[in-house]
């Protein structure tokens, strides 16, 4: 079920979106390579982080990583770290986690917006479950958001082939693939964008 908050106010702001429902996904690039092409590039996701010591959120497309070192010298902070979900479960109430709306002021947190998203084109994103997207235009969110831009010499970093690598190589091993996990070759990865 959607977070009421979420959508109180999307109702109270007169938003226009709509409700997807969705079979749950691992991550949130896997529930991303789901969607139709135009979606998927716009599917966002919420990264939790504590700043020097204050819980903040940072919205970046779903196949990107965030750089704690670039962020921590875009704001000028002394200490940055990923949250732990002890951390910040509490901030969104009838939330799951790993399905945190993007829209940090509704839980009293402040957020910021990777500058990468395709501006003319919907954005996605979970509603506070794992099972129903919100669907609505790009302008339409950064109205309703009021997040802070981050951009400028603050690029996300896409998810690396070697990270594909990695998570790929125990699967092919069991799969009888055991003389290219031997010699350690480069595995061919092809990386959706």
């Amino acid at each position: 079920m959607s977070s009421l908050l979420l959508i109180d106010y999307l109702q109270r702001c007169h938003a226009h979106f709509q409700l997807l429902n969705v079979a749950p996904a691992e991550t949130s690039a896997a529930l991303a390579r789901r969607l139709p092409r135009p979606l998927s590039r716009n599917f966002a996701k919420v990264v939790m982080l504590r700043i020097d010591g204050e819980l903040m959120m940072v919205v970046l497309p779903a196949h990107y990583r965030v750089s704690l070192e670039a962020v921590r010298v875009y704001l000028g902070a002394s200490a940055i770290e990923m949250a732990s979900e002890r951390q910040f479960r509490n901030h969104f109430p009838r939330c799951e986690l790993g399905a945190l709306p993007p829209i940090a002021h509704i839980f009293g947190l402040r957020g910021f917006l990777a500058s990468v998203f395709d501006e003319s084109s919907d954005i996605v994103f979970k509603a506070g479950s794992h099972s129903e997207l919100v669907r609505m235009r790009f302008t339409e969110f950064q109205r309703l958001a009021h997040l802070d831009p981050i951009g400028e010499g603050v690029v996300p970093q896409l998810r690396s082939a070697n990270s594909v690598r990695r998570r790929l190589l125990p699967k092919l091993e069991l799969a009888g693939f055991a003389a290219a996990a031997e010699t350690r070759r480069p595995l061919p990865v092809m990386l959706r964008r």
